[in-house]
């Protein structure tokens, strides 16, 4: 245990660091608390996005010029409600460190207060019982502290202590018997920032520790299923990070503010000399973002269907995750935590880069799993974009995507509801190429669009092919369900095997093999079958399914590809 009667930058990152691994194991668990303000299950994922953030600042022995780069990271890398919060939680603090090299338990005790001022100056509309409480509550008394770890104990206990109460503060969290998602995360982060700067190991994070400043009694996670859709008022989840225009006045920024205020709710809003950081919740994405075009250039936009996320949070299976977070890796040390995971970071590409454009027609395809990359390769893709396992890659991701293709015309297969919209706008911000968004919705119907098309026809004909080829094809998805819910056409008991067609759940049995047989009668016949199988599936068991739908349609011609896909044991093509 090192002294901490005052910590200096590289003190602080090594805490930090623990703050970000401990937050990382609890990732899932966030997003099973997350109902408040709307529920669509990522409040784990957007925070430890925007946490990541500040792996990439460079250490130094200045607590001011560490926090200060760590904090612009988290900004850059910010996500989500709880994840804007979060990095400007940080900026606040690095402001009231500016300048020091060391800090005492007083200018710890004062920055934290200033993390707090700073993220409630940039809501709109706070609201009690949210991660801003918690903020609030934890430094807002005066502490004795004889060094800097009994500091953050006393700071952790509150902040424990005000979560378990946020129930009693919001009806929503109330109504779904959890404590609230974002200072859940807060919590995270402070107990493994104490880990770590006490040299201690952090555990592997169990279900009961997770779940520990929950209220006696309350459920481990919120009853996504029995809440409707139509409960959220505002659609698209927009975010927006721009470079200030050097003549963008204050004026300006307070006029924009007001005039979006009325468009959304939830609304984040910061900006200094150089940044602008914006997330809200608004039906009219493309208004609100072309608004702030005005004031500065755009480095990173996100827009995420929030009906779509809610209704993919119910439906998903409930297979454990396959990759261990850095905390379940158990026995070792935090030493060296901060250049393992920078390694395992995409590298950051240069967006300022003149585009290269060297041939006529490109494809690029959104899609998971290494075997679905080979088969998208294999269909003529020049790029294939790791879409993560919720496909939902970033516009930026999709922005890289089509200038990989190098080429005049590029067709952009985004495979999932929930990235078309996502697609449309990176197109608008890839002026050099004529690009096309093909609306495929599944991995499937991207690869029949895909194999549409022809380098002999004109590029209209091309994109009128990709598409009648992508709406050709049926997907039959199956996965183990997470929770018992009442669909509209079936009723699906928890770890029963649903079958999922044109984006619906219609067959929920006891086995795989009796989903599939249920799925394939309402599918209808087809000639040609491929089954794509995930991440962990035996090819053995795989080949079974096969052979269940060679004896159940007849004369139809059966393929088994290794998909490697996560979210979706089992997927079939049906043409």
């Amino acid at each position: 245990m090192i002294d901490t009667k005052t910590v200096n930058g590289k003190e602080f990152e090594k805490a930090l660091a623990g703050g970000i691994t401990y937050l990382k194991a609890g990732e899932e668990t966030l997003n099973n608390l997350n109902v408040f303000p709307v529920p669509d299950g990522d409040t784990g994922t957007n925070m430890s996005s925007t946490a990541n953030g500040a792996l990439h600042a460079a250490s130094c022995d200045s607590i001011g010029e560490y926090t200060a780069a760590a904090a612009s990271g988290m900004m850059r890398e910010s996500r989500g409600n709880s994840g804007v919060i979060l990095s400007l939680f940080f900026r606040g603090m690095a402001k009231a460190l500016n300048g020091l090299e060391k800090a005492d338990p007083q200018a710890m005790l004062d920055a934290l207060r200033a993390g707090y001022k700073g993220a409630l100056s940039a809501v709109a509309k706070p609201m009690e019982g949210t991660i801003l409480t918690v903020m609030r509550e934890c430094c807002s008394e005066d502490i004795d502290a004889p060094d800097i770890s009994h500091l953050l104990g006393v700071v952790l206990a509150r902040a424990e202590d005000v979560l378990a109460k946020t129930p009693d503060m919001l009806p929503a969290l109330k109504r779904a018997k959890v404590v609230d998602s974002g200072g859940q995360g807060f919590v995270f982060m402070l107990k493994g920032m104490k880990l770590a700067l006490d040299g201690e190991e952090l555990p592997a994070m169990t279900d009961s520790q997770a779940a520990a400043a929950k209220p006696e009694d309350e459920g481990a996670e919120a009853p996504f299923e029995e809440m409707a859709e139509e409960e959220i008022t505002f659609g698209f989840c927009t975010e927006a990070l721009l470079d200030r225009n050097s003549d963008t006045s204050d004026e300006g920024i307070a006029e924009f503010r007001r005039m979006i205020s009325d468009m959304g709710d939830s609304m984040v809003f910061v900006s200094d000399e150089e940044l602008i950081k914006l997330h809200i919740h608004t039906n009219e994405p493309m208004t609100v973002l072309a608004a702030a075009t005005a004031l500065g250039q755009i480095v990173k936009i996100k827009i995420e269907n929030m009906r779509v996320q809610h209704t993919g949070f119910i439906q998903k299976g409930a297979e454990e995750k396959e990759e261990r977070s850095l905390i379940e890796k158990g026995g070792e040390v935090l030493e060296g935590i901060l250049s393992t995971v920078a390694e395992k970071l995409p590298k950051k590409k240069d967006r300022n880069a003149e585009p290269v454009i060297n041939k006529p027609y490109g494809i690029a395809a959104v899609c998971e799993g290494d075997g679905m990359m080979d088969a998208f390769r294999q269909a003529g893709a020049l790029a294939v974009i790791d879409g993560g396992k919720s496909m939902n890659p970033s516009i930026n991701d999709i922005i890289d995507g089509i200038r990989e293709c190098e080429a005049e015309t590029v067709f952009v297969l985004p495979n999932n509801k929930n990235t078309v919209m996502a697609a449309e706008q990176a197109a608008q911000l890839c002026p050099e190429s004529d690009v096309r968004v093909i609306k495929s919705v599944t991995m499937i119907e991207g690869i029949s669009a895909a194999m549409g098309f022809n380098p002999v026809r004109g590029t209209d004909e091309n994109e009128e092919m990709m598409n009648q080829a992508a709406a050709s094809v049926k997907t039959l998805s199956f996965s183990r369900a997470a929770k018992d819910a009442e669909m509209e056409d079936v009723t699906v008991k928890k770890k029963q095997y649903i079958g999922i067609l044109g984006g619906k759940i219609l067959s929920s049995e006891d086995t795989l093999e009796q989903s599939v047989a249920a799925l394939l009668e309402k599918a209808g016949e087809a000639d040609f079958y491929t089954v794509y199988y995930g991440h962990g599936v035996k090819e053995n068991d795989a080949a079974q399914i096969a052979a269940l739908i060679e004896d159940t349609v007849e004369d139809a011609e059966v393929v088994l590809v290794n998909g490697g896909q996560k979210l979706y044991p089992y997927i079939i093509s049906a043409e």
